[in-house]
């Protein structure tokens, strides 16, 4: 692969010569294995580093090799090309051999500098290592400041405090300070500039949903002794503990909202809220700013902290926009939590997220599976207190995820000295780190997101053999993906109202979406057929087109409208309120002499509805209404007559739908007045949701390899990776911050595709997460000569889904509690760009029933990348020219007005 500069160096000016390159190594040598990851938190450490330096001056740029997927060899290449005076690393006990390789082939006129947790823990280890023949610097402690004296001058090393280097004469390690130096180990924070990003190789990003997010400091150091943390306090003596001003936090949020457009942050130092006068004088000046109007943000925290916090402190996190925590939960063993230096329980654990989760606050909980001293026993509470976990946020608003990683020791930490001091292991075993493939080679699309970050030993350190460990420790995560789709799944509810002409549809419409927004919903107020160039042909073409024709527009202007609103709308959690639907369809294509079969059909990949409402009522003041409105269609046209033939379609209608298992809700509106019908509503989908819910969690109890799904985000409102080694992931730095990844989420999988399987009925549990079938089975009716059939898949039937290619496996996170938009519904025409982008979101499809296609979706890839409609137009027409052909064989249409053909209910119609 040719190596750009300008693609892979971020931050310098390459027209003019280079002061340093800071390096942050890949955790694997990319040349030999690509990079499974797309995405890893960036290396703030090394953006204030430069940030600082170019402030002072000098022409600085980062290398993020890592979260480039660069080789070793690519890399040297890189840095030698650029010659810059200097060359950075920031040593992490996993990179520490790829960085020493690293080193060992760059040109001898670069002069090296180091920092980080493995320079820290090891100094003299890395000054005689031959690899790092040519080091002239290794930086302990905060660099900022000191990286720039470094980069005027090598010599003033003497005079730095905590530089070490090693004496050219006698090879010894010798360490720098002088009067007046002491200042260098810990910069003012709130004096120093915030971090440019261009620095940083992914931040901001577009998160999956539809906020642009960066990453964020807010303290530095902990005051805790987790034995096996790499910033514990016993192991950082040179770092003074201090968090930022909240001034200083909230105008390098609102810099970044007003520069990049960002609404969404994380905090990834070790403990944002880990220490509760900074949490209460922070939140007042986050509820002075309104930042929980404006943003929503994710921290970590401290159990115990949480445990004592007070509910009214509780409730101030959430209105002032925390939307997920990061918690150190290690354990479901007391003993082994005293052992580690936790400070909690697993009881203090089920308390703070039973209280986070039901106000709607996500937490990632961490776990150590293999500690030293675990037996069997205590193992597997760990993992009944994951599943525990899951049980309890499966009946909130708020969600559980859990990471859980292989315990690996790191130099300098408590859990490492205990370790020596035995006298049962030695440095150099404890130091030989391997990356281990939990993917298969890249198949196990569970395993695929946090594949970067396992690394092992190789060592039995407690009763459970390393084997066991990790087989225990793939079941969790295969059950954490499981729980994440089924939970992807169960956002957002769907509403559709249809009814004959003049009846209020639009009235009720308008009220339904402001009562729900009122109540705390996102909602999304919408129509068919759209305001778009495809929905006004359709809308204003009655007169000129007929028959298959309009059927087919209408089809198309559906299919445009779900890939570019309503999906991404129900991805993003909202409520979806639409006025008209397929129910409609089913009725004028039908007076306009439309099959019935051919309608199913036509609809087949349309979305299914939560909740299908068909207003009713007297046809002749529905008409009359209708005329005072204006007659914009031909289909409004007829007076009465045609009033009672519409009316009497949609009755016959609602009872086809309800045998084929959808969730019809028929009202007969009379004289009652359009608001009181949008109350009757918000009461039939309050109860929903909650059934939604609730099934959604009996059904899902966690077993030894799943755990419960959740209902989705607007039940709550109408019901009603941190930066540290303690997760066992690569560690806290502080010449460059290194974090974990963030788990990318493939594609749903696919369903049989046409052709692949039987002919059956929907199936709501199919459709709808935790929906029992309640529809009974159709038999199966064989295709007449002539009738239309799509063609049949090119994958073979049974076959299991191929990975997803670049385009599902787009950055993003586990899907999270979606913040309340504004009480106002928001009502945008097809013409506005749509606010989320439908290459970051999942699909929702929840199709609709045909009388030949079988159980279908649309592939993820399809939708992505906007080619529905123009498939489906292809594929209406291919439809249209079979139906016709079908009508010529079987004889004239049926005549208008009339129940044309088979009702559904009574022939197979696939989900």
């Amino acid at each position: 692969m040719e190596i750009s500069a300008e693609r892979f160096v971020a931050g310098a000016d390459l027209s003019h010569p280079l002061d340093a390159l800071f390096i942050n190594a890949p955790l694997r040598d990319y040349d030999f294995r690509p990079r499974v990851n797309d995405f890893t938190l960036p290396v703030l450490g090394m953006g204030y580093i430069a940030t600082y330096a170019a402030h002072e001056g000098f022409n600085v740029g980062v290398i993020d090799a890592e979260a480039r997927g660069l080789g070793i060899e690519q890399t040297q290449a890189l840095v030698n090309s650029l010659s810059s005076r200097w060359a950075g690393f920031n040593l992490l006990a996993p990179t520490y051999e790829i960085s020493a390789r690293l080193a060992a082939g760059l040109d001898r006129g670069i002069q090296l500098m180091v920092g980080g947790h493995q320079a820290k823990a090891m100094p003299s280890h890395i000054l005689n290592d031959p690899r790092f023949a040519y080091l002239q610097a290794v930086v302990i402690g905060e660099g900022e400041t000191r990286v720039v004296e470094l980069l005027k001058d090598h010599r003033k090393r003497a005079e730095l405090p905590g530089v070490m280097w090693l004496d050219p004469a006698t090879k010894t390690p010798v360490t720098g300070g002088g009067a007046g130096g002491r200042h260098h180990l810990a910069p003012d924070i709130n004096g120093l500039p915030f971090v440019d990003r261009r620095f940083l190789a992914d931040d901001p990003y577009d998160a999956p949903d539809g906020r642009i997010e960066a990453n964020m400091v807010g303290a530095r150091g902990c005051p805790y002794n987790c034995s096996f943390c790499g910033a514990a306090v016993s192991a950082n003596a040179d770092i003074t503990i201090r968090t930022r001003s909240p001034e200083n936090i909230i105008a390098e949020m609102h810099e970044l909202d007003a520069h990049q457009g960002v609404t969404a942050f994380r905090f990834v130092d070790d403990l944002f809220l880990g220490y509760e006068r900074f949490i209460r004088k922070c939140m007042t000046a986050f509820t002075s700013a309104d930042i929980g109007r404006r943003y929503v943000w994710d921290a970590t925290g401290r159990i115990n902290i949480l445990y004592r916090a007070d509910d009214q402190l509780l409730d101030l996190l959430a209105a002032n926009g925390l939307r997920e925590v990061a918690l150190g939960i290690e354990s479901g063993s007391e003993r082994l939590l005293a052992y580690m230096g936790k400070r909690i329980t697993p009881e203090m654990t089920r308390s703070v997220v039973r209280r986070l989760t039901a106000r709607g606050i996500s937490i990632k909980g961490y776990f150590i599976l293999g500690f030293p001293t675990e037996t069997r026993a205590e193992l597997d509470a760990t993992v009944r207190l994951v599943h525990e976990l899951w049980d309890i946020a499966s009946r909130q608003p708020g969600q559980f995820r859990a990471s859980v990683f292989e315990f690996r020791p790191y130099p300098g930490t408590p859990e490492w000295n205990r370790l020596v001091a035995s006298g049962r292991y030695e440095a150099g075993p404890l130091l030989d780190y391997t990356a281990v493939d939990l993917t298969g080679g890249g198949l196990d699309e569970a395993m695929r997101g946090r594949d970067e970050f396992n690394f092992s030993v190789n060592i039995q350190f407690g009763e459970v053999s390393v084997t066991e460990v990790r087989a225990r420790l793939v079941e969790l995560s295969r059950a954490q993906y499981d729980q994440e789709r089924r939970s992807m799944n169960a956002t957002g509810f769907f509403v559709t109202i249809d009814g004959p002409s003049g009846i209020g549809k639009s009235t009720v419409t308008a009220g339904l979406a402001r009562k729900l927004a009122v109540q705390g919903c996102s909602v999304l107020e919408t129509k068919e057929p759209t305001a778009t160039p495809l929905g006004s042909l359709t809308r204003s073409g009655t007169d000129d087109y007929h028959g298959l024709a309009l059927a087919c527009l209408v089809a198309a202007d559906r299919y445009q409208h779900l890939e570019h609103e309503i999906r991404p709308a129900l991805a993003d959690g909202t409520v979806v309120v639409c006025d008209r639907y397929v129910a409609s369809s089913l009725v004028l294509q039908r007076i306009d002499g439309v099959a019935p079969e051919f309608l199913w059909q036509l609809n087949a990949q349309a979305d299914r509805p939560d909740l299908m409402v068909i207003l009713l009522g007297d046809p002749a003041r529905a008409r009359k209404r209708a005329e005072r409105r204006g007659l914009y269609s031909r289909f409004h046209r007829g007076g009465s007559v045609a009033g009672a033939v519409e009316t009497a379609l949609y009755r016959a209608v609602a009872a086809e739908l309800q045998a084929a298992g959808y969730d019809v809700l028929v009202e007969e509106i009379e004289d009652q007045a359009a608001d009181a019908v949008a109350d009757v509503l918000v009461a039939a989908i309050t109860e929903r949701l909650a059934a939604q819910a609730n099934a959604s969690a009996a059904a899902t109890r966690p077993t030894a390899s799943s755990g419960p799904s959740h209902g989705g985000p607007q039940a709550a409102a109408l019901t009603n990776e941190r930066n540290r080694s303690s997760d066992q992931g690569p560690q806290t730095d502080n010449l460059g911050y290194r974090t974990t990844a963030r788990a990318a989420i493939p594609a749903e999988d696919r369903l049989p595709a046409v052709g692949d399987g039987p002919l059956t009925p929907a199936s709501p549990a199919a459709c709808t997460p935790g929906r029992p079938d309640t529809s009974p089975p159709a038999p199966a009716s064989p295709a007449r000569p002539g009738q239309p059939v799509a063609s049949p898949s090119t994958r073979p039937a049974g076959h299991a889904p191929a990975p997803p290619g670049p385009a599902s496996t787009a950055r993003r996170r586990p899907a999270r509690r979606q913040p309340t938009r504004s009480a106002a519904p928001h009502r945008r025409s097809h013409d506005d760009p749509p606010t989320r982008d439908p290459a970051r979101l999942r699909a929702r499809v929840r199709p609709m029933p045909g009388a030949v296609i079988s159980a279908v979706r649309l592939a993820p890839a399809r939708v992505r990348h906007g080619r529905p409609a123009f498939l489906i137009l292809r594929t209406l027409t291919a439809l249209a020219l079979a139906q016709a052909a079908l009508h010529s064989a079987a004889g004239p249409a049926p005549v208008a007005g009339t129940l044309a053909g088979s009702p559904p209910g009574s022939r197979s119609r696939p989900r």
